[in-house]
Order: structure tokens, then C-alpha cells, then sequence
């Protein structure tokens, strides 16, 4: 970002430069164009930096998002490989809700499954 703003500032003061020299402009009129260019700079500056942290923060956010629920899902998996029984549980917000939901579906209905198997292998 100090990168762009460099560039940036270096081709509007060479443009600033070139339009100062070549137009023959007095000098308190030089003064206000220089003084625009650094108001000019420092809003893009502002502008850059509010940018970058918007971004940051919203990097955050949905990695949380992201990072959570498979952290929950890897989780639930290692309990009920433990033979606990577990329902996978994903906070608000978090992505996935839809997967979650099949995957509790899923473990339901292997349980009635075995269920159902366990007793008929015992009526035998």
C-alpha cells in the first residue's frame, strides 16, 4: 500500500512539476497547487488504509467462519469415532450450517440402521 502511494505521489508531483513550469504560474498559485497535492496524497493515504483494514477484518471474519466449523466437524467426527454420541453443532454464523445438518441426518439414520440390524442379528 506505501508502494501505491508512492508511485501515486511521485506521478502527481511530476505532473504538478511540468503544469508549474511550464504554465507560468505565479507563485501563490504554485503555493495552492502543491497545497491540493498534499491534501490529495493524505486522502488517498486515509482512503488506502481504511481499505486495507476493511479487508483485513473481513479476512478475519469469514476465516473464522470457515476455520470453526471444520474445527467443530473435525471434532464431532473424533468423538463419535470414540463411540460418543454426539450431534455435530455449528455456532450461528458459521459456514457449512447446511453440511452439519446432513452429516447429524446422516449419523441418525446409521443408527437406526445398526439398530434395526443389532436386533434382527438377536432374534436369530
Amino acid at each position: 500500500m506505501a508502494l501505491i502511494c508512492a508511485i501515486l505521489y511521485y506521478f502527481l508531483g511530476e505532473n504538478y512539476r511540468i503544469l508549474v513550469k511550464y504554465a507560468g504560474l505565479e507563485p501563490d498559485v504554485t503555493n495552492v497547487l502543491y497545497r491540493e497535492l498534499r491534501i490529495l496524497v493524505g486522502v488517498l493515504v486515509s482512503v488506502f488504509t481504511l481499505h486495507l483494514i476493511a479487508v483485513g477484518a473481513l479476512g478475519v471474519l469469514f476465516s473464522h467462519r470457515v476455520g470453526g466449523a471444520v474445527y467443530a466437524m473435525k471434532r464431532t467426527m473424533a468423538d463419535l469415532v470414540e463411540g460418543k454420541d454426539v450431534k455435530m453443532k455449528l455456532r450461528k454464523g458459521d459456514e457449512f450450517q447446511e453440511v452439519a445438518d446432513l452429516f447429524n441426518e446422516m449419523v441418525d439414520t446409521l443408527r437406526t440402521q445398526g439398530n434395526r440390524y443389532s436386533r434382527a442379528s438377536g432374534e436369530r
